[in-house]
């Protein structure tokens, strides 16, 4: 059935209206936060409405989708619940009505902004067609096979028995990784994914027996350097998304079923994931959903922005030092003394966490550096650059430009986490595979024997 964008605005404003008025009344008794509670109910509104308008737009627009479902199930919901029940994931932790309003201000002014310029990009992009590139490029085998050999060459300097392991065990038997370590573990991890992603594109250009067996070898090497159990779940995330905005052009029918797999996924996988990844075994993990989304440190972001407006309203805006931090991150720490831990560590310990390893969502993130004025205007910058970003995206599908579109892709699947924060402690994987793929984009123009 075909969907005109001015349908699909309408049924964007029907699903904020019955969204907004089925909130308010069920959460109608919220008590000491009722204020907070009608806010992040208009904001799990807008996002509700962007997301069905984005679904029913034409093309995928990946990075405003998974921006939307990171915003709507993982941050907007647990945050109203918590509000409900007065119980907060992390060391029983209490508020004040003033906070709680504030961060929930601060959340609307984020969701409303984003859900509006996405929702007008998503009808501006349906008039237009996206234009073929000029740059339509193949990888080339000897791209990949390099690539393949960078991560075998990582992994063996870190040890392929170390990414075998779980976080847990891998914790027991190491300890504390060190930076050198980290970067190893990113290069190898990435690189053997990113190569069995660019060998798929060959496979299904040549349709020979040496084109499958460059897919089915670095496959493997992709599935050594990438142990499911022993990743970080948001990487294992990414990876999945990255592979649905790779090699699918979603239309409406699938990215609305995807809503329903992101929500199911949240309260089975995901746990599960997290029991299996800490060493507890798939013995340790129970279907609980509620208890899941209402209690674990899985939902932590609004509490965490909570603990961001604490800490500013105590000690003022610290007017980019936070994102200044995060854009630097390659920037060892003994050169920049005053580079932030992270803002969601720099928050936990102002409000006295005894555990200090906390996200940081970004309109947090926004927020310690330049108030709720600030956050305002990078809302709107951040949604523009969304808007644009899925344009391209679109451009490089069409136009067959493989490795911008597996970049654009990497940013859609790294979005959660990157919505996540924080920012410091997140941007490095980001930032080394969009790098990675521009590099492997001019590299794979060079001629050489080997094709």
């Amino acid at each position: 059935m075909k969907i005109s964008i001015k349908r699909g605005h309408a049924y964007g404003l029907l699903t904020f209206l019955v969204t907004l008025a089925c909130g308010l009344f069920v959460c109608r008794n919220a008590g000491a936060f009722e204020g907070a509670v009608a806010l992040m109910t208009i904001s799990l509104a807008f996002c509700m409405a962007a997301l069905v308008i984005v679904c029913l737009s034409e093309g995928t627009r990946p990075i405003a989708y998974a921006s939307l479902l990171y915003l709507t199930l993982f941050y907007i919901v647990p945050g109203i619940i918590h509000l409900n029940t007065g119980r907060f994931p992390f060391f029983g932790m209490t508020y004040s009505d003033h906070v709680a309003s504030k961060a929930a201000l601060l959340v609307l002014i984020f969701s409303a902004v984003v859900s509006l310029v996405v929702s007008i990009g998503a009808g501006a992009g349906s008039n237009v067609a996206p234009a073929v590139s000029r740059d339509a490029v193949t990888p080339k085998t000897w791209v990949i096979l390099a690539l393949s050999f960078v991560s075998v060459a990582a992994g063996g300097a870190v040890g392929f028995d170390s990414l075998l392991l779980s976080r847990g065990d891998l914790s027991e038997s190491v300890g504390v990784l060190s930076p050198s370590d980290l970067i190893l573990f990113q290069v190898a991890r990435s690189s053997a994914f990113f190569a069995f992603v660019l060998s798929v594109f060959v496979g299904r250009r040549a349709k020979t027996g040496l084109s499958y067996l460059l897919v089915l070898a670095t496959f493997l090497i992709c599935l050594v350097a990438n142990n499911p159990l022993a990743m970080p779940r948001y990487m294992v995330g990414a990876y999945a998304l990255i592979g649905a905005f790779t090699f699918s052009a979603l239309g409406r029918t699938a990215k609305s079923l995807g809503v329903a797999v992101a929500a199911i996924s949240q309260v089975t996988i995901f746990p599960f994931l997290s029991d299996v990844s800490r060493g507890g075994g798939a013995a340790a993990y129970a279907f609980k959903p509620l208890e899941y989304i209402s209690t674990h440190g899985d939902f932590d972001g609004f509490q965490s922005t909570l603990n961001a407006v604490e800490w500013i309203d105590g000690n003022g805006l610290m007017l980019g030092r936070q994102i200044g931090s995060a854009l630097l991150f390659w920037v060892p720490r003994a050169t920049f003394p005053g580079k932030s831990v992270g803002t969601g560590a720099d928050a936990a310990e102002y409000v006295g966490y005894p555990y200090t390893n906390i996200s940081s969502p970004l309109p947090a993130e926004l927020y310690v550096d330049f108030g709720l004025v600030g956050a305002l205007a990078l809302s709107f910058c951040f949604a523009v650059a969304v808007n644009r970003m899925d344009q391209r995206y679109e451009s490089s599908r069409v136009g067959g430009d493989t490795f911008m579109r597996v970049a654009l892709a990497a940013i859609a699947g790294y979005s959660f986490i990157v919505l996540r924060g924080s920012l410091v402690a997140v941007v490095g994987p980001v930032v080394f595979s969009v790098a990675l793929l521009l590099l492997l984009r001019q590299l794979n123009r060079v001629r050489v024997g080997v094709q």
